[in-house]
């Protein structure tokens, strides 16, 4: 049974993300306490990045964004290709022209919402064509790469700092 991601979001505290579908495609749900909501300008700019790494056969892909170029602004979620519902997020990212993000504080309903453009289409389909060939892992190999990934960079604002640009994707 799927969670619901809104659900899911609503039970993690602030600074946390998860993706969800809609029928315009994907949007990044992020939590926010009251403070940080405020600390966003009225024209917020929005960064999104897109990375995927192979560890130990299976391929993990951060998917991260950043508003108002802040540190405490800086939200990461991830996805496995593997899982269908996940990999539709990918086939959706290749294809729509933006993305939208929602900013939650206590409530289902957002508090804001930000929209940036889809720079990370090329990135997506990239990944996508890597995969071609590759048969599935079991979700407890993808938490054991994701995992390993974490160590190496062990804040989201270190993860971020690792990506190599900062609205497109790298495949590494």
């Amino acid at each position: 049974m799927l969670i619901d991601p809104l659900d899911y979001l609503m039970s993690r505290p602030p600074g946390c993300a998860v993706t969800a579908m809609t029928p315009d495609g994907v949007v990044l749900l992020v939590r926010e306490d009251v403070e940080g909501l405020r600390a966003y300008p009225s024209q917020c700019a929005v960064e999104v990045r897109l990375a995927a790494r192979e560890i130990d056969d299976v391929l993990i892909i951060a998917f991260m964004c950043r508003l108002s170029g802040r540190d405490a602004g800086t939200f990461e979620t991830w996805i496995n290709p593997a899982d269908p519902y996940q990999a539709q997020i990918l086939a959706s990212l290749a294809e729509q022209p933006d993305i939208d993000v929602h900013i939650h504080i206590d409530d289902s309903r957002p508090a804001r919402s930000l929209r940036s453009p889809n720079h990370l289409r090329r990135g997506a389909i990239a990944i996508i064509e890597a995969l071609a060939d590759r048969q599935a892992w079991p979700m407890q190999a993808f938490d054991r790469a994701k995992a390993a990934w974490q160590r190496e960079h062990p804040t989201v604002q270190a993860l971020w700092a690792s990506l190599d640009s900062p609205t497109g994707s790298t495949l590494t």
